[in-house]
């Protein structure tokens, strides 16, 4: 027998033995209970269970709704199945994973793992913030990397149709660091970029260039190589083999700079550049040359004077006191020939060559200057430069510049770009379009005349407009539709043109017969073919003048009107003579 729930009390009419198995099955009958109701018992109802009890249980299946703490689970399950993480306040613990999806805060998740949006107009927060504690990861905020492949680990900054990025080295072992333009992934440009500043493991920076040659290596186009770059490097190649910081070294082959300005040293009394050690020994000279105390200028060796300039001008070879324009002492002054200027027009003036060099006689050549004898009142002061090759009637003044000769001067003619001119001037054009330029003293404007390169010559003004002439010798001018706007044909020119009066005239300043028009007569008819001219030669007059070549334009229309009215008219004939015939 089974231990009794509750033992059997003397004088008990029930058996202990009963009374323990009615317990029994009692306690059997209500763990089997389904609380089902209707006939196996009655339905539990809202308040049958207590508000603090425990419930476990392994499964509830709710056929209408289940409400927990007012919010209804099945609704709530379903929107977090839409919007899989949302949170409203409150933080975010333990890790967060997301497989294969794309993230977007701020905005729909676009084609990038991460796409985070700034707020909207007005907010100046910026749309990303990465802390470190500053105490830990030596205060590294983020790491962006690659883990295989030879591309370099990269971030591209994107501003409007621009990309640069900040990426490694391109290639499996490289080390170095580069800031590219362009490029960028499928969204941003594609592709590495074109390298700008290249920084190489251990510190050398590149501008334009992958391979500095030194701490600094700036790189620019366009130069001869070797003069493309500006490198600051180390070398022992200079004074006396001590390594020191040069500039153009490491592959520079030389720096050129441009209006530099060297400041005054106050406690050495110059302004100047030092050059050597010679040789590249300890025991060489250096040079220094620049400016000196009472505003003079100067050239010594090891310290010491050799050539002194002072404000004046005056120049002193071994003295630093010049007594004339050139003061030399503790030497002599060695030319072969005639050198000294003195001023006359005298075979021992000026600078002289040797007379009769190839034979003959009176061959000469010498520059001179001097004045005119017995000068006109007002030309006391008036000098002559005299360049002279003479006697023969081939003798030739030539000028010669960027190894050929320029300017050639010849029995009175003047070649350019000629040895042998034919003509008082006569150039031959070094490239097409190349000729001659007359430009106006004050606005600038210019006029070529020169051959195009084709056989033919043209005379253009600076604004694109003039004329040209081919091999057939007839001037035209530029009537091309794409140089044109507004293009309009004439109306009612007809009565205009019959209102001109063409007249016979005598030109005043020569008395010569000529027919024409008075520009002041069609100016009331045609204004836009009048114009001015101020002649500064005559006062500062005013003189009107026409545009002759637009008259056939106008002769053209003024026909073409005429023959319009015929037509009308011999149509008009025409229809009447019809109507009478019909009438008849």
């Amino acid at each position: 027998m089974s231990d009794p729930f509750y033992t059997a009390k003397s004088g008990d009419p029930i058996l202990a033995d009963t009374w323990n198995n009615m317990q029994i099955k009692t306690r059997d009958e209500i763990r089997a209970h389904t609380h089902h109701g209707a006939d196996d018992g009655r339905q539990l109802d809202g308040e049958s269970i207590s508000a603090t009890a425990v419930l476990k249980v392994s499964r509830v299946d709710a056929t209408v709704s289940m409400s927990v703490g007012g919010v209804d689970l099945a609704t709530r399950l379903s929107t977090l199945d839409t919007q899989k993480l949302s949170i409203g306040g409150g933080n975010l613990t333990g890790p967060l994973s997301v497989a294969t999806a794309n993230v977007g805060i701020g905005a729909t998740a676009g084609t990038k793992r991460l796409l985070v949006v700034a707020p909207g107009s007005g907010n100046q927060n910026a749309p990303l913030e990465l802390r470190s504690g500053g105490d830990t990861g030596w205060g590294i905020g983020a790491v962006i990397r690659t883990t295989g492949g030879t591309e370099g680990a990269g971030l591209v900054l994107r501003s409007r149709a621009k990309s640069w990025q900040l990426r490694g080295e391109q290639g499996a072992t490289a080390t170095g660091l580069q800031i590219t333009e362009d490029g960028g992934d499928a969204d941003t440009g594609s592709g590495l970029g074109t390298p700008r500043i290249h920084i190489k493991s251990g510190g050398g920076v590149g501008l334009n260039t992958t391979d500095p040659q030194g701490a600094l290596d700036i790189r620019l186009s366009g130069a001869a190589a070797g003069f493309d770059r500006f490198v600051v490097n180390t070398t022992t190649d200079w004074g006396s083999g001590t390594a020191q910081v040069t500039i153009g070294a490491g592959g520079g082959a030389g720096l050129m700079i441009n209006n530099p300005h060297v400041i005054w040293h106050k406690t050495e009394n110059r302004a100047s550049i030092r050059y050597g050690l010679s040789g590249g020994v300890a025991t060489g000279l250096f040079w220094d040359v620049g400016a000196r105390v009472g505003n003079a200028f100067s050239f010594s060796v090891n310290g010491t004077q050799t050539m002194w300039m002072g404000a004046d001008g005056s120049v002193g070879i071994g003295t630093v006191t010049p007594g004339a324009r050139l003061d030399i002492q503790g030497g002599g002054l060695r030319v072969s020939g005639a050198i000294m200027p003195s001023i006359g027009n005298a075979s021992g003036n000026g600078i002289q060559f040797p007379e009769d060099s190839w034979g003959g006689t009176g061959d000469a050549a010498f520059i001179r200057y001097y004045r005119v004898p017995n000068p006109l009142p007002g030309e006391e002061e008036n000098g002559r430069l005299v360049i002279a090759c003479t006697n023969e009637p081939g003798d030739s003044i030539i000028f010669h510049q960027a190894g050929a000769e320029r300017l050639t001067l010849v029995n009175g003619f003047i070649g350019m770009g000629t040895p042998r001119p034919s003509t008082p001037l006569h150039v031959v054009q070094q490239a097409a379009n190349a000729g001659l330029r007359i430009q106006e003293n004050t606005s600038g404007r210019f006029m070529d005349l020169c051959y195009e390169g084709q056989g033919t010559f043209h005379l253009f003004h600076s604004n694109g407009n003039g004329q040209w002439m081919q091999q057939d010798g007839i001037w035209r001018g530029p009537s091309d539709a794409s140089l044109k706007d507004n293009i309009t044909s004439l109306q009612d020119i007809l009565p205009r043109v019959l209102a001109l009066r063409p007249v016979s005239f005598n030109w005043k300043n020569t008395g010569d017969l000529n027919l024409g028009l008075v520009a002041q007569e069609v100016e009331t008819v045609f204004p836009e073919l009048v114009s001015e001219l101020k002649l500064e030669s005559a006062g500062g007059k005013v003189i009107k003048g026409l545009a002759h070549q637009a008259f056939s334009v106008l002769a053209i229309a003024a026909l073409k009107e005429l023959k319009q009215q015929y037509d009308e008219r011999l149509a008009a004939l025409e229809q009447r003579l019809q109507n009478q015939e019909l009438k008849s």
